[in-house]
């Protein structure tokens, strides 16, 4: 009785289908984002998550999502490495970056 309940569930799955295609315009590694991130970070030396991570581009057309995730994961990286204190005041409020 339950493998047929199971097996009506994963019947009612959507078939599974092709991605389209994305051809990317420009590589950024994780490392070359760490390294703007420092540069950006060590001018002001304070900034919001956003602010930081997002980058000069943020909110303009164009920018790209995949760059903000490399960004964050970037940032991480910086954060395991001790290089920078995060803080959050409240619950749900602006992330802040200090740079140690």
């Amino acid at each position: 009785m339950l493998s047929a309940v199971m097996r009506r569930v994963i019947e009612s799955f959507p078939s599974a289908f092709a991605l389209p295609e994305k051809v990317l315009g420009r590589m950024i590694s994780v490392e070359e984002k760490a390294r703007e991130l420092l540069n950006r970070i060590s001018d002001r030396l304070s900034g919001s998550l956003e602010a930081v991570v997002a980058g000069p581009h943020a909110g303009r057309a164009g920018t790209d999502a995949a760059e903000t995730i490399i960004g964050f994961l970037a940032l991480l990286e910086l954060m395991k490495q001790g290089l920078f204190d995060v803080r959050q005041k409240t619950m749900f409020g602006e992330i802040e970056l200090k740079r140690l």
